[in-house]
C-alpha cells in the first residue's frame, strides 16, 4: 500500500485501510496560564534616586536576574507583596494608578523617583486588601 505522507494506516473490521490525516482536526485544548505571583519594589544602590515596581512568580530568581550582570549585587527588595491570584491584573491596576500620580522614567514605565516610594507601597497594600492576596 502506497500513500502520501498525510496518510496513515487504520485497522477497521480486521482490515487495513488508509486514512488521510490532513482531514482530521481537533479543537485546540484551552491553554491555562498561571497568573499567580508577587508585586515587588526594587531599589538599586547604583540608582539611589529611583525605584522599580514590577511582578514576579519567583522573587529569588528575579532579584538574581537584576544582580546577574554586575560585579557585585546592588539591587535589593524594598517591598514584597503577598501572593496574588492574578498578579498581572494587580500590576496593571497599580501602574495605572501610579501613572496618574507620577511620570515613570523609562520606556518600560516601571521606574519611578524614590520620592514616590511610599505611594507605591501604599498602592500595593491597597491591592492586597482589594484583591485578597492568597498567602
Amino acid at each position: 500500500m502506497e500513500g502520501s505522507m498525510m496518510d496513515c494506516l487504520e485497522i477497521r473490521d480486521g482490515e487495513f485501510s488508509t486514512v488521510n490525516v490532513s482531514a482530521l482536526t481537533l479543537e485546540p485544548l484551552p491553554k491555562t496560564v498561571d497568573t499567580r505571583g508577587y508585586m515587588y519594589i526594587v531599589k538599586d544602590s547604583v540608582f539611589p534616586d529611583w525605584v522599580k515596581v514590577g511582578r514576579t512568580v519567583d522573587p529569588k530568581k528575579r532579584l538574581q536576574a537584576y544582580n546577574s550582570d554586575k560585579p557585585f549585587p546592588t539591587s535589593r527588595y524594598v517591598n514584597m507583596s503577598k501572593c496574588f491570584g492574578d498578579v498581572i491584573e494587580v500590576e496593571r491596576v497599580v501602574l495605572e494608578k501610579m501613572y496618574e500620580l507620577a511620570s515613570p522614567s523609562t520606556a518600560s514605565r516601571e521606574w519611578f523617583e524614590i520620592k514616590h516610594l511610599s505611594t507605591l507601597q501604599e498602592l500595593i497594600v491597597l491591592a492586597e486588601d482589594k484583591y485578597n492576596g492568597i498567602s
